[in-house]
């Protein structure tokens, strides 16, 4: 048997030029690194480790493959065939599409497996069995033995191609897994070095990269358009140590395959050292990842239009440690973890290990594992130096180019002979003048150095104020005071001071009391180191302050304890009580006591005249009070207590109580069903408008969600980009000091977005919640959480299930009963459960129209003074039952036996 596999060879060419103001200025473009930017390439590394480089291929379509430095490897099989009567076994592995340096030893089944000058296996389970020849690409001829065994002639030469020529000898003692895997040393591809004009085996990732710019097999550029001095300093770089001892040098070895794009092979190649290629003026251009001295210092006097500065990473993109694999070869080649490198400086400074931030870096060239350690730290120190500057310069800028280190002086941001990477390059010209627009990425010696802390990072954004630090608020105190009133009640009050902050961009200071006992602060801001809180009642207040930068930043709580003092007497009760029954609500009514500095009234409720099981269910700073959400038919017991402004409380007064109205919801519009089954999802269309949400075009309404049901928020509309809801226990959520509140919470999309929705199931015993926006203050209302239907719920209800948002149930000639039966003036509806069924025949109150009413549409409890024709009636449809007729009573047993006959008996 003989295979022969064709191989496909691509090349590219790439030139640029645009043509600006009659010159010719030549375009600039780069291929970076991902750990530079840093989000990483997706690299196939099929032919890696034990994806693919311990195996020999057999395919009629293989890829090439070709080597740099140095790796242990299978290859693709391009010829098999047995001879002498099945004998001996003949095989052809090409090891690289090209001539290497050396082809060392060789691996069978993955045992180490010596040979003689012969070719012959000396020792191990394949001694004296397998013959080993060995070709490194530069053979002119076919191999002898080969031609000379098998069906092959002299034309077979492999010409360019590094291959083993494998003969085995048949015995089934030793062949017992069959033929066996063939893995060689290989010392890849000869690579020319412009330091020295001479081509010669090397690792050096530099000079790899060169070579696969102008390979055939890689883009096929010229050597005359790849710039020999940036890549003779890049060789250089390569060579100098990158911390740690000479194994440390950025190397590259490995694999890599025809069947990957150009620009796949280039980025594994780039991971090597961290490198830049860009196109510039003509030529190709290296940069590895070393520091360069900055070549030219720009101020603000070559600045030439508005200057964009970004401080920060997305989130996304903002990472505090770096795991990956790489090609160990102390585990025989496979892909294997490198030990991550983890910053706690970093997470600190992200927030903490919530925010815990992984970059995927593989680097499937690199075989030594510290060497991988140290361009992952590499990776990451890059990628913490996150300032970026856009900006218009003068022509100076023209002196510098993509990859260069240039300097930026701007009193304003805190920047001195700060050093910036150009990222980007371009050139403006029209009649007016010319500008050269750079991009910038911040840069510094420290983000290179192995050695360097976390800290030289951190610290060399600028030289102005640290916005975190002198918020510290010192010689905080609260005392009691009074204001006398022109009436001469006296409030108790709460005089506080503090000393400022020694940070020059603290905007303002954020006050906040309680009393001790309660669970959430009230706030206020001020821009002064003094703040009166009034009123305050005689029980015990925690008192707190901190400082808050004009872009946010707060700084830690100072707090103290001070109880309340001043009026000590008590306001009279209220009296004229009165208490009316409504439609699931109790109105309560009241003449407020004369005290001049009445604040509020308490209201208790119980479901017994008793005070002592009553609870306080709500105040009224008026003289009225309306309980809703209490069902129908529903018996409360009612007091009131008077509280002042110093919060003295007075007794109970005398007690009233109501009872509450039959519930009857009406409907209109139409027939449509306005009961849903628990587990339905109703619907809330979402706009925002002037900062507030709309539900169902209606502004930040008080909205009731009822418990076992699913409620969808609809987020799908434009406006509401950058406002997504959320739901606390809190009102206005983050904003008012509490948190999202998530049981039942999902969201879908970004908000803003074709798609995006966030639904709520409302849990058994949910607590009242506040809807709000995450990102904004004061957008958002309550969300109640009752587990009857109340009005609120049943209008929602009745909207979603008839379709429109427009309808209002409130019509008075469609009547809904116990959710189930439906009347209007011409028809009657029965609820089945899942829709409604019409009833063409019903009782209007005079007559029971003509036709046939089935049993499961009637029932009565007792009916008197009737006429009418029955028709035949039955208790059942067969078997033992009773059966009236216009005529007669007949009486059947279990067996259909006619048993009594009444009335006319022929």
């Amino acid at each position: 048997m003989a295979i022969s596999v064709g191989f496909a060879l691509g090349a590219t060419t790439v030139t640029s030029a645009v043509i600006i103001g009659g010159a010719v200025m030549m375009a600039t473009t780069m291929l970076v690194t991902a750990a530079m930017m840093p989000d990483m390439p997706s690299f196939d590394d099929n032919s890696l480790g034990s994806n693919g480089a311990m195996v020999n291929a057999v395919t009629p379509n293989a890829f090439h493959e070709f080597v740099y430095g140095e790796v242990r490897k299978g290859g693709v099989i391009t010829f098999q065939e047995v001879t002498n009567n099945n004998q001996y076994f003949h095989q052809i592995i090409i090891m690289a599409a090209h001539e290497v340096e050396a082809l060392g030893d060789i691996y069978l089944n993955a045992e180490l497996s010596p040979i003689n000058s012969s070719g012959m296996v000396t020792s191990g389970t394949y001694a004296n069995k397998v013959h080993i020849y060995k070709h490194l690409g530069d053979q002119t001829t076919a191999d002898s033995g080969l031609v000379s065994a098998t069906s092959v002639d002299s034309n077979f030469k492999n010409l360019g191609l590094a291959y083993i020529y494998m003969k085995c000898e048949y015995d089934p003692d030793v062949f017992t897994q069959g033929i066996p895997v063939v893995t060689c040393m290989v010392k890849g591809k000869k690579v020319y070095n412009p330091s020295n004009n001479t081509t010669a085996w090397s690792d050096n990732a530099a000079l790899c990269i060169r070579d696969y710019m102008i390979s055939d097999y890689g883009f096929g550029v010229p050597s005359a358009n790849m710039d020999s001095t940036t890549f003779i300093a890049a060789y250089n770089a390569c060579e100098a140590s990158l911390g740690g001892g000479a194994s440390n040098k950025m190397k590259c070895n490995g694999s890599l395959s025809c069947g990957v794009d150009f620009e796949g092979n280039l980025g594994k190649l780039l991971t090597t050292c961290q490198g830049t290629l860009y196109w510039s003026q003509g030529y190709w251009k290296l940069k590895v990842a070393v520091y360069s001295t900055p070549s030219v210092t720009f101020t603000e006097a070559n600045l030439r239009g508005q200057i964009g500065v970004q401080t920060k990473s997305s989130n996304s993109s903002q990472f505090n440690k770096v795991q990956g694999q790489f090609a160990d070869k102390e585990q025989e080649y496979i892909l294997a973890d490198y030990p991550m490198i983890t910053s706690s400086t970093f997470i600190t400074e992200d927030g903490g290990s919530v925010y815990e931030s992984a970059m995927d870096l593989d680097l499937p060239l690199t075989t030594d594992s510290a060497l991988a350690q140290r361009l992952a730290k590499l990776a990451l120190y890059r990628s913490r130096e996150q300032i970026t500057v856009n900006a218009e310069f003068d022509l100076t800028a023209m002196s510098v180019e993509i990859g260069d280190t240039v300097n930026l002086t701007i009193a304003r941001y805190g920047w001195s002979t700060k050093p910036f990477e150009v990222v980007g390059w371009t050139f403006n010209g029209d009649e007016k003048g010319s500008t050269i627009s750079l991009s910038l990425k911040e840069t510094s010696s420290a983000a290179y150095s192995w050695n360097n802390e976390e800290t030289a990072i951190i610290s060399n954004n600028t030289t102005l104020t640290q916005i975190r630090d002198g918020l510290t608020i010192s010689n905080f105190s609260a005392v009691n005071s009074k204001s006398i009133q022109t009436d001469g009640t006296a409030i108790a009050e709460f005089l506080v001071t503090w000393t400022s902050a020694t940070n020059a961009m603290v905007d303002f200071y954020e006050v906040e009391w309680k009393p001790t006992t309660d669970s959430g602060y009230a706030v206020a801001r001020t821009s002064d180191s003094i703040f009166k809180i009034s009123p305050v009642r005689n029980v015990e207040y925690n008192v707190r302050v901190r400082a808050v930068t004009v872009n946010g930043n707060r700084g830690a709580y100072t707090s103290t304890t001070v109880t309340g003092g001043g009026d000590t007497t008590a306001p009279a009760v209220a009296t004229g009580l009165s208490a009316t029954g409504g439609t699931g609500v109790i109105t309560i009514q009241w003449t407020n006591p004369a005290d001049a500095d009445l604040r509020y009234i308490d209201v208790y409720e119980s479901s017994t005249n008793s005070s002592g099981s009553s609870t306080k269910v709500g105040s009224s700073s008026g003289s009225n009070f309306v309980r809703p959400n209490l069902g129908s038919e529903v018996t409360k017991y009612y007091w009131l207590k008077s509280v002042d402004m110093s919060g003295n409380v007075s007794g109970f007064s005398a007690s009233i109580n109501a009872t509450t109205n039959e519930e009857v919801a009406i409907k209109g519009g139409g027939v449509y069903r306005a009961e849903l089954n628990s587990g339905d999802t109703i619907d809330y269309a979402v706009t925002v408008v002037a900062g507030q949400f709309y539900f169902d075009g209606i502004q930040s309404p008080a909205i009731e969600l009822l418990e076992g049901y699913k409620y969808k928020f609809d987020q799908s509309h434009s406006s509401n980009a950058n406002h997504p809801i959320k739901f606390s226990t809190t009102s206005n959520g983050t904003h008012g000091g509490g948190s999202a509140y998530t049981t039942g919470v999902a969201s879908t999309g970004t908000a803003g977005s074709s798609g995006a929705f966030t639904t709520i199931t409302v849990a058994s015993s949910a607590p009242n919640l506040f809807y709000y926006c995450q990102n904004h203050s004061g957008m958002g209302d309550s969300a109640g959480t009752p587990n009857t239907k109340t009005t609120k719920v049943l209008t929602k209800l009745f909207k979603y299930a008839y379709g429109d948002e427009t309808i209002e149930p409130a019509q008075t000639d469609r009547l809904l009963i116990n959710d189930t039966i439906f009347l209007n003036e011409d028809v009657a509806y029965i609820f089945n459960g899942i829709g409604w069924d019409a009833q063409t025949q019903f009782i209007d109150g005079n007559f029971l129209a003509t036709g046939t009413i089935t049993g499961n549409k009637l029932s009565a409890n007792s009916i008197s003074a009737l006429g009418l024709t029955l028709g035949t009636l039955a208790d059942n449809a067969s078997g033992e039952r009773l059966e009236l007729n216009d005529s007669h009573i007949k009486v059947f047993d279990s067996s259909n036996v006619l048993r009594v006959k009444i009335g006319d008996l022929s």
